[in-house]
Parts: C-alpha cells; structure tokens; sequence
C-alpha cells in the first residue's frame, strides 16, 4: 500500500493530542479491503462506509505533480467519495 499519493483521512478529534505528531494519525484508504489505515498501526484501521459517513473525518487525496522548478511535491485536495 502506497502512502505517499491517493485518498486519505483524518479523524478531526485527534488533533486535540498535542503530543502526537500529525502524520501519526493519518489513514490511507486501501482499494484491496476498503478500509482506511495507519501507516503506523496497521491494526488500527476503518471501514470506508464509516469514515464516509461519519462527519468527524477529514477525506482529501494527496497526488505527486512536478513543480515550475521540476521537484516533485505533493499536491492536497478535498475528496469526496
């Protein structure tokens, strides 16, 4: 599973944890079993039918485009499923 580029989410009451870091709670929506995962904890994990309808998530995709200057950077976007 490629957490890099594609369709992710975040559950909005885990930014009250100051103590964690961002990414940490960052899930990638896995296109072979449908769920929303940790790259961190791979236990923990989502069904998209909840993530979707829950309004406590945050769904964007991230895709990797060149820059004027020919870098790769990524590009965020709301997403809706």
């Amino acid at each position: 599973m490629d957490f890099t580029t594609g369709v992710f989410a975040f559950f909005i009451n885990d930014f009250l944890y100051p103590e964690s870091k961002i990414g940490d709670f960052k899930l990638c929506l896995d296109s072979i079993s449908g769920d929303f995962i940790s790259q961190n904890n791979p236990e923990l994990r989502y069904s998209k039918e909840i993530v979707v309808e829950d309004p406590h998530f945050l769904i964007f995709k991230e895709n990797l485009i060149r820059d004027e200057d020919g870098e790769f950077v990524t590009e965020v976007e709301p997403y809706k499923i």
